[in-house]
């Protein structure tokens, strides 16, 4: 799933406003009138301004529930353009590049700031916070960096859940960022809380010396923690650290236990693969040891941390992908 989620609505667009009769149909749109702006700016970019409460609300469910439509937007009775809204804008600060006669309008018709209670907790602000909070797959780290730098209020209120020690509101505070100098922090924080990605992702930034000084003890400290944990991103991370003698002594068995561990979710420690990358410098003896281990640490380390049902679909991918290989050999043979 990839969700976008932007508290600043940039239209880059240079939009010439014009009056229009669209037709009757009906369509998603939102008026700015002088009821529901709070303040505006003229930059050079364009008008950026700001909604009242109880409007940032409304624009932000009319945006959440008209996705991948065009949403028309009007200066009072003057139409502005008509983007196509791809996520929902929570922030409630829209950045519009207007027309000289919508320009002329805003500045005559507008008060570029009204004395209205605090948008410190509007409902927007708290949805989004939350849904940041929840969101813990690292592919959606853009989300995080966006709901960081176009909407203070969100973000604060990640910040303040991450300062009472909320694991997921720390993890989200270490996503919400591209730096990583400043993601460290917060994930070494939650990697002693007992995350297990955490650890994984500390062990690699201390392996590459990423938002922290290169520490290869560390790294397999942190990595050693998260594989052990089951995590199997840990474990192959693991692998290498065995098979280079990152912060460990080189040991070309463990490291191929570790790489190959999950497969013995499928199949048997002799069906093994023999040529795998991790094979390559292994005696026959070793091999065999290798394989053994790995077995042994899929009981130990990949079993107890997947589903029966997990379990049950790899087994029969594998099953169907075995078959599939016997039906071409055979074909080829005939």
């Amino acid at each position: 799933m990839k969700v976008m989620i932007k508290g600043i609505f940039i239209l880059t667009l240079l939009v010439f406003s014009i009056r229009v009769a669209h037709a009757a149909e009906e369509r998603p749109q939102f008026v700015f009138t002088d009821e529901n702006i709070a303040s505006w700016e003229e930059t050079e970019q364009g008008f950026s301004i700001q909604l009242t409460p109880e409007a940032q609300k409304e624009f932000f469910n009319l945006t959440k529930e008209n996705l991948n439509k065009q949403f028309y937007l009007y200066v009072e009775d003057i139409f502005v353009s008509a983007p196509v809204v791809r996520e929902p804008i929570g922030s409630g600060r829209t950045m519009l590049a207007f027309s000289e006669e919508v320009k002329d309008k805003i500045r005559s018709s507008f008060p570029a700031e009204k004395e209205i209670e605090s948008t410190k907790n509007y409902p927007p602000a708290k949805e989004l916070a939350e849904l940041v909070i929840e969101l813990d797959d690292k592919a959606m780290m853009v989300i995080h960096e966006q709901i960081k730098n176009q909407n203070f209020y969100a973000y604060n209120l990640v910040k303040e859940k991450a300062e009472k020690n909320d694991l997921k509101a720390i993890m989200a505070m270490a996503k919400m960022t591209s730096d990583k100098e400043e993601a460290a922090p917060w994930l070494k924080k939650a990697a002693e809380m007992g995350s297990t990605e955490a650890e994984m992702l500390m062990g690699s930034f201390y392996a590459q010396g990423i938002g922290v000084k290169k520490n290869e003890a560390k790294a397999f400290e942190y990595g050693s923690k998260a594989a052990h944990k089951g995590h199997d991103v840990a474990q192959k991370m693991l692998a290498s650290y065995y098979r280079d003698g990152i912060g460990v002594k080189k040991d070309d068995v463990e490291a191929y236990a570790w790489f190959n561990a999950n497969l013995c979710i499928a199949m048997p420690a002799n069906e093994l693969p023999n040529n795998s990358m991790f094979a390559k410098e292994l005696s026959e003896t070793e091999l065999k040891e290798a394989k053994m281990r790995a077995c042994e640490h899929y009981e130990k380390y990949v079993s107890p941390f997947i589903s029966d049902e997990e379990k049950q679909q790899t087994r029969a991918l594998h099953a169907r992908m075995q078959k599939a290989l016997e039906e071409k050999i055979k074909k080829k043979n005939d």
